[in-house]
């Protein structure tokens, strides 16, 4: 169990943190720079003034409870409380109270308590153990050391993604670094790739130590010291977050939740102030978005960084001044990449008090407002593959396409397409129906691609729509033409099916099937309208099979040449190279090929875009 020492220059910490060890079961003692390991225990004993304050910050979110210390004959200080301020503002409230120093002054131990009990009084350890002691005549070690145990480690997520706050970089041989910190979620083992974020610098694993000694895999909780080697392992500094590449997203604008010491009040949007979040701090400004900015409440902020930083949800921090004299108030990440926009519109200030719960309370509350990036919420809060199922059952959800969403609100929008399509067809019952897209904009919200196309999967083998080209229509609905139409669609189809590839232009059409070029047109541009036929260029108007054909001989044309070719694709068509250009550009146009230099290609995922059209009636 990591303990955190903290507590004014001169009252004794280390003193005290020596006389714990030495009554240690069993009795082994490691010490490793600012650690003593002590049986079951692991003390960080930071330096004294001027770097007590910034190693408190460091490492307090990496530790499972704290021993704060007040010496008798001195009582509650400055320090203390700006100590305390900082424990309070990480949410830290697990912790014993120790008053040192009673053999010096043993008729200041009872108000001194008495003192200390006030200033945690509302704070995470106003409930805190307060035991007097005194590291020479040992009175009071072996109740402050029951204590601690008592408070059994943090339980922390070993099966999520790792993540450990770099506190200390050191040099190591070969030039190789070591890096010292709390491993806060998931494992570590040798030859493991991981990440140095924010900057994204891709290190490799070596050997790991706690205590002293070598482990072959570190689990989350630990404290420990890890060898990186590789390019970009020069380049670690403490403030960094050593992590799967799965969590690396830092960002430099995020929403929270603070809360002010009393005497302070939230600083202007213009005014900056110095972030401190795991071992790095960051200057910051804040805006309010709720409007609670009373002393001692909680406010929700939106947080704009100088810097970028590797935050995830839920995460702890301490806003200081800018200067880093007093301690504002602490916080927690609620949001680490908010929409820009609409922060204090009251749907999104609900979604911000929804996060600030447990992943699956605060899924099924998102949830009720429709659907959200999932990918985006478990990597904000690290969460395994068992934590994904477990949050999607707990809110009655289904992952589809990177996206989750409710069976219900699934249900919701097929009611909905259906009755959007119903609309269409009475509003417009010469209309073929709509296409994709025109049918997600008319959807209530708009929802994303990733939800409407599966949907209309299922509606279509389902048999409850059915699709004709590029448009969804109901079963029930046709679109009939009139008996001229009728006959003159019969004439025009057997002209541009003798002449397939090479089809001839609106004029001669006309001059060939005995219509007015204004009659015929229009009666070409509504087929191609109902994706019967495809204007391949002005007034040039092709089936969709002969279409379809031509796209199959540019896949052919291209996997003997690797390019499609103008002349080879020319010989292919049997037509002259102006007439196949014309098709290419067509291509081009829609997104079949794409034209990179001099060489064309045929996108495999289009490749068979025309090939499962309906026949038209004729």
């Amino acid at each position: 169990m990591i303990i955190g020492v903290a507590g004014d220059t001169g009252h004794g910490k280390t003193t005290l943190v020596r006389a714990l060890a030495q009554g240690a079961a069993p009795p082994a003692v490691a010490v490793e720079g600012e650690e003593v390991w002590a049986g079951a225990l692991c003390f960080l004993d930071p330096p004294g003034h001027p770097g007590l304050v910034p190693a408190l910050l460091s490492a307090s979110g990496g530790i499972d409870a704290v021993a704060l210390v007040v010496a008798a004959d001195a009582g509650v200080t400055a320090a203390t409380r700006e100590q305390a301020a900082i424990l309070d503002g990480m949410g830290i409230d697990r912790g014993v109270v120790a008053v040192t120093r009673t053999d010096q002054a043993p008729d200041r131990a009872g108000p001194v308590v008495a003192e200390v009990r006030a200033l945690l009084a509302g704070g995470g350890l106003a409930d805190a153990v307060i035991v007097p002691v005194s590291a020479l005549t040992g009175e009071g070690i072996a109740a402050l050391r029951a204590s601690l145990l008592a408070l059994h480690p943090l339980v922390r997520a070993a099966a999520a993604w790792a993540r450990l706050a770099v506190e200390r970089v050191r040099p190591a041989s070969g030039g190789a670094v070591e890096v010292t910190g709390t491993l806060r979620a998931g494992r570590i083992a040798w030859g493991d790739g991981l990440l140095l974020s924010p900057r994204g610098s891709y290190v490799k694993v070596g050997a790991l130590r706690a205590a002293g000694r070598a482990m072959a895999v570190a689990l989350a909780g630990q404290r420990l010291t890890v060898e990186l080697a590789g390019p970009e392992a020069a380049l670690a500094a403490a403030g960094d977050w050593l992590l799967h590449p799965a969590l690396h997203a830092p960002t430099m604008l995020m929403d929270a939740r603070v809360r002010l010491r009393a005497e302070e009040r939230l600083p202007g949007p213009g005014e900056p102030v110095r972030l401190h979040l795991g071992a790095a701090q960051v200057p910051a400004r804040l805006a309010a978005l709720d409007g609670l900015a009373a002393p001692d409440a909680a406010a929700l902020v939106r947080v704009t960084l100088a810097e970028p930083l590797a935050a995830l949800a839920l995460d702890s921090f301490v806003l200081r001044d800018a200067a880093g004299r007093r301690t504002l108030g602490g916080g927690m990440v609620l949001d680490p990449w908010p929409p820009r926009r609409a922060g204090r519109e009251p749907e999104r200030l609900a979604q911000l008090v929804a996060l600030s719960q447990d992943a699956g309370a605060a899924l099924r509350s998102l949830l009720r407002a429709g659907w959200i990036d999932f990918g985006a919420f478990v990597r904000a809060r690290n969460l395994p593959p068992a934590g994904q199922a477990a949050a999607l059952a707990a809110a009655g959800a289904i992952r589809m396409a990177g996206l989750a969403v409710t069976t219900a609100q699934m249900a919701r929008l097929r009611a909905a397409l259906i009755e959007v399509l119903a609309a269409r067809h009475r509003d417009h019952p010469d209309q073929p129906g709509l296409t994709m897209q025109r049918l997600r904009l008319l959807l209530p919200d708009a929802p994303p691609a990733a939800l409407v196309g599966p949907l209309v999967e299922a509606a279509l083998r389902d048999g409850a729509i059915r699709q004709e080209g590029r448009h969804l229509s109901l079963v029930s609905h046709s679109v009939r033409l009139s008996a001229r139409q009728e006959r003159l669609w019969r004439l025009v189809r057997g002209v541009l099916a003798g002449a397939r590839f090479d089809p001839p232009g609106v004029p001669e059409l006309a001059h060939a099937t005995g219509a007015q070029p204004v009659e015929l047109r229009a009666l070409l541009k509504r087929l191609s309208a109902l994706s019967w036929l495809e204007e391949v260029a002005p007034d040039r108007f092709f089936l969709r099979d002969a279409v379809a054909g031509m796209a199959r001989l540019a896949g052919a044309v291209e996997a003997q040449a690797g390019t499609v070719g103008l002349a080879a694709f020319a010989g292919q068509l049997g037509v002259g190279e102006a007439a196949a250009a014309r098709v290419l550009d067509f291509f081009d146009s829609i997104g079949l090929t794409r034209l990179d230099g001099e060489v064309r290609r045929v996108r495999p995922e289009l490749r068979h875009r025309f090939d499962d059209a309906l026949e038209p009636p004729g």
